[in-house]
Parts: structure tokens; C-alpha cells; sequence
């Protein structure tokens, strides 16, 4: 879910002519028999505990908590079966430590370290299949890709990208089952640059292909 869906659920603003201080309860229906929000309003801001409800099972959905009008601590998000599938940490309004996010089976999906202070997603970032074997290894800086993403498969390690401020911009490998490397060359902006050599299983090399620095297009051999 993206952070533009889970703001979906709410509506964060507040009418201080109406509220100063007190529970806030909002339905659907106008015979209030459906509740979709409830929290804690002092001096006109949300203060403490806020809940979301589904409007078929009424069930939770979302919990989470403020500080003077402020997201602080845990957001927890909920699936109709009451299983949470998203954790978020709040600092200052902001994300901060490790966001967690599950599959259907309460197997972690993937984590997510930000920190509120650099704008968004900073530290590693962490992806897994629904058995809990990882998948994906990526490295985060000011909100953007940066140093190697890693890549796996069947638990074993399959690609090496590397990211400069969020693009292709370095060293690429990729590797055989076995361990050994079948392909390493670097990439530029995205495009690939210069010789990427392939290689057997034996580590022989079969393949050199040239590319050009500035198009990034292949070279034909003369």
C-alpha cells in the first residue's frame, strides 16, 4: 500500500470551531449506526488514540496515535481479517525507524528503515517472498537508491546493481547458481557503458560486448 492509500483512510482536517476538546465521533450514516472515526480532540487537535473502521465489517483498520495534532509512534495497519500488514513508526509527523510491511500469512513482506531527519527512506531496505526467504537487498540515501542493490533468487545471490542517487551508476554483476559470475560490466545514467564480459559456469569467458559512453548503445564488432 502506498503511503497516498493509507492517507486515504482519513481526513486530518480539523474544524477548531467545532471541536476544542473532547472524543470525536464520525459515522457514515447519518443514523450514526456505522462508526468510521473516532479520536481525541484537545484545544482542537488530535490528541492520543485515532481509529479508522471498515463500513461493511467494522472492523479496525487503522490505529494510530498523535501529539499535538502530530502522528507519534506506531501506525498499525489492518487487513478484514484483523491481521495487521503495515507497521510505521512516527516521529514529528514524519516516518522514522523501520517500517514493516506482511504478507497474508504474517510473514514479513519487507522492512524499511527511514529517518525523519533526511526526508524519507535512509539505511536498508529489505524484501522477501511469502516463505520469508529474501529476495531483494537495497541500500537507501536521502529517499534515493544508493551503493549496491542486491538481488536473489532461491537464496542465492543472482545480481549486483549499484545505484548513485538514485540511478544505474557503477559496477553490475550477475552471477550463476553456482557462484560464479556470468556477466559484469558498469552502467552509466542507466545505460550500459563501455565492455560487459559474459562467462560459463566455469568461469571462462565466452562474450565481450562494447557499448558506447555517451548513447549507451551497442557496438558492432568490425
Amino acid at each position: 500500500m502506498t503511503e497516498s492509500n493509507q492517507n486515504d483512510y482519513i481526513d486530518n482536517s480539523i474544524d477548531n470551531n467545532i471541536y476544542d476538546c473532547g472524543v470525536v465521533e464520525i459515522y457514515y450514516d447519518d443514523a450514526k449506526t456505522k462508526l468510521k472515526e473516532k479520536y481525541f480532540i484537545m484545544n482542537g487537535k488530535r490528541e492520543g488514540k485515532y481509529e479508522f473502521f471498515d463500513y461493511n465489517t467494522e472492523n479496525i483498520l487503522l490505529e494510530e496515535y498523535y501529539i499535538n495534532n502530530m502522528k507519534e509512534g506506531i501506525s498499525k495497519y489492518y487487513d478484514n481479517n484483523n491481521n495487521v500488514f503495515l507497521e510505521t513508526n512516527y516521529i514529528n509527523n514524519k516516518k522514522h525507524g523501520i517500517e514493516t510491511e506482511y504478507y497474508n500469512n504474517g510473514i514479513i513482506k519487507s522492512t524499511t528503515e527511514y529517518d525523519y531527519t533526511k526526508y524519507g527512506k535512509d539505511g536498508q531496505q529489505k524484501e522477501y517472498d511469502d516463505n520469508g526467504n529474501l529476495i531483494k537487498e537495497t541500500t537507501w540515501l536521502l529517499d534515493r537508491r544508493h551503493s549496491e542493490c542486491k538481488i536473489y533468487v532461491d537464496n542465492k545471490l543472482s545480481e549486483i546493481y549499484t545505484y548513485m542517487s538514485g540511478t544505474y551508476e557503477g559496477p553490475y554483476k550477475k552471477f550463476h547458481p553456482n557462484g560464479k559470475i556470468a556477466i559484469e560490466g558498469k552502467y552509466n545514467h542507466h545505460r550500459k557503458i563501455g565492455i560487459f564480459k559474459h562467462y560459463n559456469e566455469n568461469n571462462y569467458l565466452i562474450l565481450e560486448e562494447e557499448y558506447d559512453y555517451l548513447t549507451g548503445s551497442k557496438k558492432e564488432k568490425k
